[in-house]
């Protein structure tokens, strides 16, 4: 016996609650001052002691040997600037030249191997990284959180997309302004034009934002197609040099004009479909809910709705009864209040309604559409185009010896091994009859 105290007594729900806390703190993968890219690659900022604002970050990539470039640029610029110096490899990590705007939310930092960007949007943090420039970051927690966002990427193909509209948030003031700037000479009603107006800008500023991640993933595709494709040729071909040559050629051209379709397509489906001027969807039932949804929350937050769970049995039933009484016949958990700023809470609940099916819509066709037309449409001409473009059934015997003959590399290795070879069974052969 030493327990909390006999069966009158219930355990400490306080104290229970704090180890539950902590051992979830614990198990968290993601240690104090250690972060993950969108791309899901663990990063680092440490400070120099002795340097005021000036530091490093650091980049996990473990399996790189040579190839990395780091770069940085305003945010809000369209073009990355190099750093003077080349970064560090240490350990497992990769580490930036010294940084003299350490917490700056004005920069944003993005890491390159082999010219394809594998981690950006990387900006602060602020001070509280891992410690002073004699601190290596910790490379087996590191480990985990690579293989733990392996696990779930194990699709060929992940988008992300960022859930707010920019990095600030409109709050119902914000969105306020926006209407008395776009109001004209109507009617101040809720949901007029100029709020209408107000919820095209906003899903417009949220789109734009797609295009980056958009033309990322198109680049990233076809980028592993070429790899494939030259491992594959090199598998297959590397015994014949030239028709390895032309048709990894052939191949790169044909991914290249998948990618121009590609790039039609997602403009199509981004500028044309989801920022077409007018909010069309054909799935109204959902566009309600969600609606009606975000109206409840945000008047909840606001005091202006009623919560009938804050009462009993009985004095909820004698709420509906005098509201009866009072002519009022709806369920009064629908009932509510005009707020100050009713405008504004429709057109937050309007633009979070549509922007969810938008998202969920193109989350859909996009990805679709880059197996089609580029995963898909490569394989499925790759066949013809390699024919048509060698010319196979037009070629003479004599083109044809030279088209498959031996590398003069892999003759010249293939003699010295066969030169070896004899000597050695020359050299059993006098062993045996010494």
């Amino acid at each position: 016996k030493g327990g909390v105290g006999d069966k009158a007594e219930r355990p400490d729900e306080a104290a229970a609650a704090r180890i539950r806390k902590s051992r979830a703190a614990q198990a968290c993968e993601t240690p104090l001052g250690m972060y993950t890219t969108s791309e899901g690659m663990p990063w680092v900022a440490t400070w120099e002691v002795e340097k005021k604002g000036e530091g490093h970050y650091w980049y996990f990539l473990p399996d790189i040997d040579s190839g990395v470039k780091m770069q940085y640029r305003k945010v809000g610029d369209s073009s990355w600037s190099m750093y003077r110096s080349t970064p560090t490899r240490i350990g497992k990590w990769w580490r930036t030249p010294l940084w003299s705007r350490m917490g700056s939310e004005e920069f944003e930092q993005s890491c390159w191997v082999n010219d394809m960007i594998v981690a950006q949007g990387i900006t602060g943090p602020a001070k509280g990284g891992v410690g002073d420039k004699a601190e290596r970051p910790d490379e087996a927690a590191a480990a985990r959180i690579r293989k733990s966002r392996a696990a779930q990427d194990d699709w060929p193909l992940v988008l992300r997309f960022k859930p707010t509209v920019s990095s600030k948030c409109l709050n119902l003031i914000d969105v306020a302004d926006r209407i008395t700037a776009a109001r004209g000479r109507e009617s101040c009603l809720p949901g007029g034009p100029a709020a209408y107006r107000v919820v095209q800008q906003i899903l417009s500023d949220s789109h734009a934002q797609w295009k980056q991640p958009m033309e990322r993933c198109i680049d990233s595709v076809s980028k592993k197609l070429e790899h494939l494709v030259n491992d594959t040729c090199r598998d297959v071909l590397g015994k014949y040099s030239k028709v390895e040559s032309r048709v990894v050629e052939s191949l790169h051209v044909l991914i290249a004009k998948c990618k121009r379709d590609m790039a039609l397509r997602a403009t199509e489906l981004l500028e044309r479909q989801e920022k077409a001027p007018d909010l069309l969807t054909q799935n109204d039932k959902c566009l309600s809910d969600s609606f009606q949804a975000a109206q409840q929350f945000l008047r909840g937050a606001m005091g202006c709705s009623l919560n009938l769970d804050m009462l009993d049995a009985t004095e909820r039933s004698r709420f509906s009864e005098l509201a009866a009484k009072a002519g009022l016949t709806k369920d009064p958990s629908t009932w509510v209040a005009i707020g100050d700023h009713e405008d504004a809470v429709w057109t937050a609940a309007a633009a979070h309604a549509y922007y969810k099916l938008s998202l969920q819509r193109f989350c859909d066709a996009f990805p679709r559409a880059v197996d089609d037309l580029l995963l898909r449409g490569t394989v499925r001409q790759c066949r013809e185009i390699i024919f048509k473009d060698l010319h196979v059934d037009q070629w003479t015997d004599e083109e044809l010896r030279n088209m498959f003959e031996a590398d003069p590399d892999v003759e010249r290795r293939r003699r010295e091994a066969q030169a070896k070879v004899k000597r050695l069974e020359e050299g059993f052969s006098i062993l045996e009859t010494s």
